[in-house]
């Protein structure tokens, strides 16, 4: 919400500068996010009057006007704006003046041959505009010349833009934030005093205001006024409301939009005789507030023809829609040029209601802003006079008729206990004087009375109070502990003394955190780059729903990693950033026998020249990676992470080559797959030839990772000893997996054998049907000798004897 200075500075009594007021209001929890100074947007601007306009000699669009600005001698100023005239007074812009709005410094030119010592200024040069037709001219008369003209134009005035939190309703408003200010600067409150409304007697129009659901419209107000004239807002309300970020439209729609901003208290104005044409009845009109039937539908004040549904509360005239309650009224009865009576609506919605109506209407409004929040009801019939007492004064309007639905709950005997005691035990001592004190109970009360609270002692107690809550704090302060925290907040958090409690531990990271840190360092340093990405999804398939979404395309928790990860490397890939070899370990959410179960998961993806910088070598062409170099930087990583991981045929994910697919299998639990994504894919996403993906079980992995070692590496020394290496070839079956027979060979050859590595593959002619000829390279090592054919004959042979025995293999060596 914006805050004007000024027009804060007229509520309540407070001489703080706007910098020192916006750290005031931040530590107090009202939390500033931009301070805009609107008085360097016309710093140099002054007052002046054009003495004497002649067209220019040489341009027929511009003329050269005197100015007079307060100096010896009249200015002389080429003005294009075609209403520019003799005796008029306008804001100039002197010679060296900076106007950050257009960026432009006011320099001595020559235009077409006239020398220009100036600039005449338009509302849209100092920010009070996007466009000006022409330059501003002041209404008033007798101005002094060579005066500050940011006065005359609200632009001596700073905007804090705040950010209440959500229980703080109070704050969403002027008159909140200046009771806030005064409580914290002990400032005196100068609120407006709305006269009572007077009626005709007796009250001459038809009115009925009937409401089916008190606990969904707590109170409604309908006055009737007649007589209005719709005119321009004055200049004074307009910058009011432009300061606020608000809109002008015309006067009375202007008054509803002031008092929603002052008191926080929306209010809707009808045209009357547009209700009596949506009613069907210009004899009597009965306004009331019920729940939409499924059939019906409204066009909004925004354009859009809306269907409703049974928890949007409507607004009816003789039963019939006219305004969305609470949220935006409806086009057919908005306040245009021609009105002339008005029906003013002043109401009190429940929360819950509006929120949900607002809601499932995707529509949002500064009233419902409020509404959701919580709104003061004790001072609807003073936000209620205020409007009728502008609309009377700016509109001319006369108030004849006043009917008025209240179900309002009395608040008036509600307490709430405090203990001084309880006070100094959670908020702990302060430092005051050099020495470590409890809060006085003095500074207590003053803050709750400061606050607008009621303090009364309870009888036979020194140290407990009864505290009465202020109308307009009721929603928030509703417990002990909420007071203590007020007490907390206005004295100064940063007033009380820093201390831990007695037991304390030092804190730490949990295994299964730091096991994650080291999977994620892992996956970085094969050169894969980290993603992160949303849980919510579309929902497509079996996801996990939300009950309560704040959107449609974000309803559903997903399920895997795999499919966004596929998307954010499509989407990469046509923003011309090339291939995005990346990995996600991130949360994923299944229903498992109508239970909904979560855990981590990790994905990964891969494409692209594995070697961009070798293109020279190669006349400039690409080099796609290949299925072996996407599974060596997976087999890194397993080998960095100290796991051996089995590689098994697999075809069932639909997203995965078949032919090129594995299930990846660790100690007899299924690890994850792994794979070239499926050509058909390829296709839809429009993705370079050969990408590759993964998704792993984080649970499966964890469990088999000997985390002392992972996180507390210990050097292992490695053999000076050369190896002796000796081949192995043979014919084996074409069903038996490479997988399969070099587990065979390394449990065969023991501690001797330090690496298997298959170097041939062959097909065809000399052998025979249904098998391939298969070569392997054996590596024998010692740690502390040299070995001899002596030791590595039996182990070979041991090893040629397994194959046989397990596989059936023929060996031709």
């Amino acid at each position: 919400m914006k805050i004007s200075v000024n027009w804060l500075r007229e509520l309540v009594n407070v001489t703080l500068t706007p910098e020192a007021l916006a750290d005031l209001l931040t530590i107090a929890g009202l939390e500033v996010d931009e301070i805009e100074d609107r008085r360097q947007w016309a710093d140099g601007v002054v007052i002046g009057k054009i003495i004497d306009r002649q067209p220019h000699p040489n341009a027929d669009k511009l003329s050269v006007c005197q100015v007079d600005i307060g100096a010896e001698t009249p200015s002389t100023i080429v003005c294009g704006a075609p209403n520019a005239k003799a005796d008029i007074y306008v804001p100039v812009a002197t010679l060296g003046t900076y106007l950050p709005k257009i960026d432009l410094k006011i320099k001595s030119a020559k235009l077409r041959g006239v020398k220009s010592e100036g600039m005449i200024c338009s509302l849209a040069e100092v920010g009070l505009a996007k466009e000006s037709a022409g330059i501003h001219i002041f209404e008033e008369d007798n101005l002094q010349l060579g005066a500050d003209a940011r006065p005359f134009l609200e632009l001596d005035d700073v905007i804090l833009d705040i950010s209440p939190t959500a229980n703080r309703a109070d704050a969403m408003s002027m008159i909140g934030v200046a009771r806030e200010v005064a409580a914290l600067t002990g400032g005196e409150l100068n609120l407006p005093q709305p006269p009572e409304t007077t009626l005709s007697d007796p009250q001459t129009y038809p009115l009925t205001v009937e409401v089916s659901d008190g606990n969904a419209c707590l109170t409604y107000i309908g006055t009737i006024i007649e007589g209005v004239k719709i005119a321009p807002s004055p200049d004074w309300l307009q910058q009011r409301l432009e300061a606020a970020g608000v809109r002008p439209i015309n006067n009375v729609v202007d008054i509803t939009n002031l008092v929603l901003l002052e008191w926080g208290q929306p209010l809707h104005a009808f045209d009357r005789q547009k209700l009596e044409t949506v009613a069907g009845n210009k004899d009597h009109l009965t306004v009331g507030a019920r729940f939409a039937k499924d059939t019906e539908t409204l066009k909004t004040l925004d354009g859009q023809e809306r269907k409703l549904n049974p928890v949007n509360l409507l607004i009816t005239a003789n039963d019939t829609p006219v305004a969305l309650a609470g949220v935006m009224g409806g086009e057919e009865t908005e306040v245009a040029e021609e009105t002339q009576n008005i029906l003013l609506e002043a109401a009190l919605f429940e929360q819950v209601t509006i929120r949900r109506s607002s809601r499932s209407q995707s529509l949002r409004s500064e009233a419902s802003a409020r509404y959701e929040r919580g709104i003061n009801q004790s001072e609807l019939e003073l936000a209620c006079r205020r409007a009728i007492a502008l609309i009377t004064e700016l509109a001319g309007g006369t108030p004849v008729t006043q009917k008025m639905s209240d179900h309002r709950p009395d608040r008036s005997a509600e307490s709430i206990e405090l203990r001084l005691d309880r006070i100094h035990h959670v908020l702990g001592p302060v430092e005051k004087d050099g020495q470590r004190i409890n809060i006085a109970g003095e500074d207590v009360e003053r803050i709750l009375s400061d606050l607008g609270c009621t303090l009364t002692p309870v009888s036979g107690e020194k140290t407990v109070l009864s505290v009465t809550i202020p109308s307009y704090r009721y929603r928030d302060l509703e417990r002990e502990i909420d007071l203590i925290e007020e007490v907390a907040r206005l004295y100064g958090y940063d007033r009380f003394c820093d201390e831990l409690p007695d037991k304390t531990e030092a804190g730490g990271l949990s295994i299964e955190y730091q096991t994650q840190r080291k999977v994620r360092e892992v996956f970085r340093g094969v050169g894969l780059t980290e993603l992160v990405q949303y849980s919510l999804v579309k929902p497509e398939k079996a996801e996990v729903f939300l009950s309560n979404p704040l959107f449609a395309e974000y309803s559903a928790l997903r399920t895997n990693l795999l499919d966004g990860i596929i998307d954010a490397f499509a989407y990469n890939q046509s923003q011309g950033n090339g291939a995005l070899n990346g990995f996600e370990i991130g949360r994923i959410f299944r229903k498992i026998d109508g239970e909904i179960a979560e855990w981590d998961n990790i994905a990964g993806i891969m494409g692209g020249d594995l070697l961009p910088q070798g293109r020279w070598t190669r006349s400039g062409k690409a080099n796609p990676m290949s299925w072996f170099e996407a599974k060596g930087i997976l087999e890194r990583v397993f080998q960095r992470l100290g796991v051996s991981v089995e590689y098994r045929q697999d075809s069932e994910d639909e997203r995965l080559h078949p032919g090129r697919t594995a299930a990846l299998w660790l100690q007899g639990q299924k690890l994850g797959i792994f794979g070239q994504i499926h050509p058909q894919l390829r296709q839809e996403k429009d993705l370079m030839d050969e990408v590759y993906a993964f998704e792993l079980d984080f649970r499966c992995l964890s469990k088999v990772l000997n985390r002392d070692s992972l996180l507390t590496p210990h050097f292992q020394s490695y053999s000076s000893y050369p190896a002796v290496e000796r081949d192995l070839a043979f014919f084996a079956s074409l069903d038996v997996p490479v997988a399969n027979l070099t587990k065979t060979m390394n449990k065969a050859g023991g501690k001797l054998l330090a690496g298997v590595e298959l170097f041939d593959d062959y097909q065809g002619q000399n052998v025979p049907e249904g098998q391939r000829s298969l070569a392997f390279s054996l590596a024998y090592r010692s740690g502390d000798r040299t070995l001899t054919d002596e030791d590595v004959e039996p182990v070979h042979d041991k090893i040629r004897k397994a194959l046989v025995k397990q596989f059936a293999v023929t060996l031709r060596s």
